[in-house]
Protein backbone atom coordinates (compact mmCIF):
# COMPACT_ATOMS: atom_id res chain seq x y z
CA UNK A 1 0.00 0.00 0.00
CA UNK A 2 1.57 3.20 -0.90
CA UNK A 3 1.76 6.05 1.90
CA UNK A 4 -0.41 8.70 2.16
CA UNK A 5 1.95 10.82 3.56
CA UNK A 6 5.84 11.12 4.95
CA UNK A 7 5.51 12.24 8.56
CA UNK A 8 9.82 13.31 8.91
CA UNK A 9 10.81 12.35 12.41
CA UNK A 10 14.31 10.93 13.83
CA UNK A 11 13.65 7.66 14.76
CA UNK A 12 11.32 6.45 12.15
CA UNK A 13 11.49 3.28 10.94
CA UNK A 14 10.51 4.49 7.47
CA UNK A 15 14.46 5.81 6.38
CA UNK A 16 13.10 8.64 4.11
CA UNK A 17 11.09 10.63 7.01
CA UNK A 18 14.43 9.22 9.27
CA UNK A 19 16.99 10.52 7.04
CA UNK A 20 14.87 13.91 6.74
CA UNK A 21 14.77 14.65 10.31
CA UNK A 22 17.07 17.66 11.37
CA UNK A 23 18.10 15.61 14.29
CA UNK A 24 19.94 12.87 11.28
CA UNK A 25 23.49 12.55 11.37
CA UNK A 26 24.67 13.95 8.25
CA UNK A 27 27.82 15.70 7.52
CA UNK A 28 27.66 18.91 5.20
CA UNK A 29 29.41 22.36 4.99
CA UNK A 30 27.87 26.27 5.33
CA UNK A 31 30.09 29.36 5.28
CA UNK A 32 33.47 26.93 5.97
CA UNK A 33 32.47 25.14 8.65
CA UNK A 34 31.66 21.76 8.82
CA UNK A 35 28.36 20.23 11.07
CA UNK A 36 27.50 16.61 11.60
CA UNK A 37 23.44 17.42 11.59
CA UNK A 38 21.40 20.31 11.10
CA UNK A 39 19.99 20.00 14.86
CA UNK A 40 23.45 20.32 16.34
CA UNK A 41 24.19 24.05 14.81
CA UNK A 42 20.11 25.07 14.94
CA UNK A 43 20.35 24.64 19.03
CA UNK A 44 24.45 26.03 19.27
CA UNK A 45 23.95 29.41 17.96
CA UNK A 46 21.49 29.90 20.78
CA UNK A 47 24.41 30.76 23.20
CA UNK A 48 26.82 33.04 22.67
CA UNK A 49 30.90 32.36 20.68
CA UNK A 50 31.86 32.37 24.74
CA UNK A 51 29.51 30.03 25.95
CA UNK A 52 31.36 26.23 25.82
CA UNK A 53 27.78 25.09 24.82
CA UNK A 54 27.86 26.51 21.49
CA UNK A 55 31.11 24.81 20.79
CA UNK A 56 29.74 21.55 21.98
CA UNK A 57 26.37 21.96 20.06
CA UNK A 58 27.80 22.93 16.63
CA UNK A 59 29.08 19.00 16.40
CA UNK A 60 26.37 17.55 17.66
CA UNK A 61 23.60 15.24 15.99
CA UNK A 62 20.65 13.18 17.42
CA UNK A 63 18.85 13.69 21.16
CA UNK A 64 22.16 15.31 22.32
CA UNK A 65 21.62 18.33 19.64
CA UNK A 66 18.06 18.46 20.93
CA UNK A 67 18.54 19.08 24.57
CA UNK A 68 21.82 21.09 24.44
CA UNK A 69 19.74 24.23 23.31
CA UNK A 70 16.83 23.50 26.25
CA UNK A 71 18.59 26.07 28.49
CA UNK A 72 19.37 28.80 26.41
CA UNK A 73 17.78 31.49 26.97
CA UNK A 74 15.75 32.31 23.41
CA UNK A 75 16.09 35.87 22.89
CA UNK A 76 19.06 36.27 20.68
CA UNK A 77 21.28 34.32 18.46
CA UNK A 78 25.32 34.10 17.27
CA UNK A 79 25.10 33.26 13.88
CA UNK A 80 28.18 31.95 12.52
CA UNK A 81 29.75 35.59 11.80
CA UNK A 82 29.46 36.30 15.36
CA UNK A 83 27.24 38.88 15.23
CA UNK A 84 23.92 38.96 17.71
CA UNK A 85 20.31 38.87 15.65
CA UNK A 86 16.92 38.70 17.26
CA UNK A 87 15.76 34.93 18.03
CA UNK A 88 13.81 34.05 14.98
CA UNK A 89 14.90 37.33 13.08
CA UNK A 90 14.89 37.04 9.03
CA UNK A 91 18.41 36.27 9.56
CA UNK A 92 17.99 33.48 12.17
CA UNK A 93 15.47 32.04 10.21
CA UNK A 94 17.69 32.11 6.55
CA UNK A 95 19.96 30.86 8.40
CA UNK A 96 18.20 27.97 9.57
CA UNK A 97 17.09 27.34 6.16
CA UNK A 98 20.33 27.43 4.61
CA UNK A 99 20.96 24.35 6.81
CA UNK A 100 18.65 22.37 5.89
CA UNK A 101 19.23 23.24 2.43
CA UNK A 102 22.78 22.19 2.62
CA UNK A 103 22.40 19.24 3.98
CA UNK A 104 19.84 18.41 1.22
CA UNK A 105 22.30 19.18 -1.38
CA UNK A 106 25.57 17.97 0.31
CA UNK A 107 24.28 14.67 0.34
CA UNK A 108 23.11 12.47 -2.33
CA UNK A 109 21.05 10.12 -0.08
CA UNK A 110 19.03 13.03 1.49
CA UNK A 111 18.45 14.40 -2.40
CA UNK A 112 17.55 11.39 -3.75
CA UNK A 113 15.47 10.42 -0.41
CA UNK A 114 13.14 13.70 -0.76
CA UNK A 115 12.59 13.49 -4.07
CA UNK A 116 11.37 9.80 -3.64
CA UNK A 117 9.00 11.41 -1.66
CA UNK A 118 6.58 12.43 -4.90
CA UNK A 119 3.78 14.42 -4.77
CA UNK A 120 3.13 12.70 -1.37
CA UNK A 121 2.26 15.40 1.65
CA UNK A 122 5.12 15.99 3.83
CA UNK A 123 4.30 16.76 7.67
CA UNK A 124 6.49 16.51 10.89
CA UNK A 125 3.76 15.45 13.49
CA UNK A 126 5.81 14.40 16.54
CA UNK A 127 2.55 13.62 19.05
CA UNK A 128 2.89 17.09 20.54
CA UNK A 129 2.35 20.75 19.76
CA UNK A 130 5.47 23.18 18.95
CA UNK A 131 6.88 24.83 22.24
CA UNK A 132 5.84 28.87 21.62
CA UNK A 133 9.54 28.97 22.11
CA UNK A 134 10.59 27.09 19.03
CA UNK A 135 13.03 28.29 16.58
CA UNK A 136 11.24 26.47 13.96
CA UNK A 137 8.01 25.83 13.67
CA UNK A 138 6.46 22.35 11.92
CA UNK A 139 4.97 24.63 8.97
CA UNK A 140 8.04 26.27 8.46
CA UNK A 141 10.36 22.74 8.47
CA UNK A 142 7.61 21.31 5.90
CA UNK A 143 7.77 24.54 3.88
CA UNK A 144 11.16 24.53 3.47
CA UNK A 145 11.49 20.84 2.45
CA UNK A 146 8.73 21.15 0.19
CA UNK A 147 9.91 24.13 -1.60
CA UNK A 148 13.44 22.65 -1.98
CA UNK A 149 11.61 19.29 -3.12
CA UNK A 150 10.14 21.13 -6.14
CA UNK A 151 13.53 22.60 -6.79
CA UNK A 152 14.81 18.88 -7.56
CA UNK A 153 12.12 18.03 -9.38
CA UNK A 154 13.10 20.52 -11.87
CA UNK A 155 17.03 18.83 -11.93
CA UNK A 156 15.17 15.41 -12.17
CA UNK A 157 13.56 16.79 -15.50
CA UNK A 158 17.50 17.59 -16.67
CA UNK A 159 18.91 14.00 -15.36
CA UNK A 160 16.77 11.91 -17.09
CA UNK A 161 16.98 13.84 -20.77
CA UNK A 162 20.77 13.59 -19.68
CA UNK A 163 20.81 10.06 -19.23
CA UNK A 164 18.61 9.16 -22.03
CA UNK A 165 20.86 10.89 -24.45
CA UNK A 166 23.88 10.10 -23.46
CA UNK A 167 24.32 7.14 -20.63
CA UNK A 168 24.79 4.61 -23.37
CA UNK A 169 27.40 6.03 -24.61
CA UNK A 170 30.05 7.39 -21.84
CA UNK A 171 29.20 6.55 -17.84
CA UNK A 172 31.80 8.70 -16.30
CA UNK A 173 30.67 11.89 -18.90
CA UNK A 174 27.13 11.61 -18.02
CA UNK A 175 27.93 11.49 -14.44
CA UNK A 176 29.65 14.54 -14.30
CA UNK A 177 27.10 16.13 -16.30
CA UNK A 178 24.53 15.34 -13.78
CA UNK A 179 26.52 16.34 -11.16
CA UNK A 180 27.01 19.93 -12.83
CA UNK A 181 23.56 20.51 -13.01
CA UNK A 182 23.47 20.17 -9.45
CA UNK A 183 26.10 22.12 -8.48
CA UNK A 184 24.52 24.55 -10.11
CA UNK A 185 21.01 24.27 -8.68
CA UNK A 186 22.27 24.30 -4.92
CA UNK A 187 24.37 27.36 -5.86
CA UNK A 188 21.11 29.08 -7.56
CA UNK A 189 19.52 28.31 -3.92
CA UNK A 190 22.60 29.59 -1.96
CA UNK A 191 22.30 32.46 -3.50
CA UNK A 192 18.85 33.40 -3.30
CA UNK A 193 18.98 32.49 0.33
CA UNK A 194 22.24 33.19 2.01
CA UNK A 195 22.58 35.54 4.55
CA UNK A 196 23.41 39.10 3.48
CA UNK A 197 25.46 40.00 7.09
CA UNK A 198 28.96 41.87 7.43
Amino acid sequence: MQKAEYNIRFGSPNWIEDILSNLKHKMFIVFGTTFFSVEGPMQAVKFDPMDARRLVGLGLSGIAAKRIGKDAEKLYVWLLDGKRYDYRSPEHMAFTEILIREKIYQNDDVFFALLMTGDMDIIHDLGHSDSPTTSLRREEFVGILTGVRGELKEIRKEYLAIIQNDYSDNVQSTSLKLEKIRIAQAEKARKKYILKVG
